[in-house]
């Protein structure tokens, strides 16, 4: 099976690191459903309670579950491996429960039985949240430096959309969420000068411009020792990249940021990669829309067809 990747900003992404724990797991998950569901009787001699049909109802469950990782491992996303974690974790608490509560007929190798299962499920959960990890972290970056970035093609020249998105002030007019972004320090765009934004929350952040090619990219800083940053990482930086293409042009929008808590990475990431590729193809669509002349704001659909964000 290939290894599908994409590269952008010195660093590749490989869903082979997302494939291979999924492929583990519906591996394990079908040997187990298939044993439940072929041989009930005997499973329910070893593990004590004589309940046959419920270990065939959860090996055809097992089963189902092995089939959607493997149409999964196809293109694994990391939101679709932190879901089958949570399932993971839901197995173990709802088993460990299970076992707990008609302690009286399980025999001692139906107590086995189910406590070493989980502890494989339990280290199949980590290696996921492992490789969700490993597909954002920064390469040669701090320990806890993960990177999420998402590229959506436009059908408008660069230079065109780099009109719009040069101007850092408008870029509340675009995105639903926000609901002022103005230049607090600097008249112009460009490096040094300082973006703040307030969201439909109330939530205030500034953003330093840390570097600028005309045309092409620019960068900043997020100023997260301000009061009230409301975002859950201690260092954050983003930017936009511009680069023409066959139908267009091709917008790269990236962070990178180090986690408050290190331990959060594998659930914040894949939610906010997750809502960026959700949200950002309409932003950019709009933006299109006004480089274009078209008149838009951030409630107004866009008069361009869906455009659909990757990871890169």
């Amino acid at each position: 099976m290939n290894t599908r990747s994409t590269q952008t900003g010195g660093r590749t992404i490989h869903t082979q690191s997302l494939r291979i724990p999924l492929l583990l797991n519906a591996t394990f998950s079908g040997v187990n459903g298939l044993l439940l569901f072929l041989v009930s009787s005997m499973v329910a001699t070893w593990l004590g309670p004589q309940a046959t049909w419920i270990y065939m109802v959860l090996g055809v469950g097992l089963l189902l579950f092995a089939l959607l990782l493997s149409i999964l491992a196809v293109r694994p996303t990391p939101l679709g491996l932190l879901v089958v974690t949570s399932a993971d974790v839901a197995w173990i608490v709802s088993t460990t429960a299970a076992v707990l509560v008609w302690r009286h007929d399980f025999t001692s190798m139906g107590w086995g039985v189910v406590f070493g299962t989980n502890v494989v499920v339990l280290a199949l959960a980590w290696f996921q949240q492992y490789s969700i990890r490993k597909a954002f972290h920064v390469p040669f970056g701090e320990p806890d430096e993960y990177q999420i970035c998402i590229a959506v093609d436009a059908p408008i020249t660069a230079d065109t959309f780099w009109g719009v998105l040069a101007d850092l002030r408008a870029i509340h007019r675009y995105m639903p969420e926000l609901k002022s972004s103005v230049l607090t320090v600097g008249e112009t765009a460009g490096v040094g000068c300082i973006r703040t934004c307030e969201n439909l929350k109330g939530q205030v952040w500034s953003e330093q411009c840390e570097q600028w090619e005309e045309g092409k990219s620019f960068s900043v800083t997020f100023l997260t020792d301000a009061p009230g940053f409301p975002f859950p990482f201690s260092k954050m930086r983003g930017g936009w990249h511009v680069a023409p293409n066959a139908t267009g042009c091709r917008v790269e929008v990236w962070w990178r940021v180090v986690p408050r808590r290190p331990s959060t990475a594998s659930i914040v990431l894949p939610l906010m990669a997750a809502g960026a590729q959700r949200s950002f193809p309409g932003v950019i669509a709009r933006m299109a829309d006004a480089a274009q002349g078209r008149s838009v704001s951030s409630g107004t659909p866009s008069v361009l067809p869906r455009l659909h964000a990757a990871l890169c």
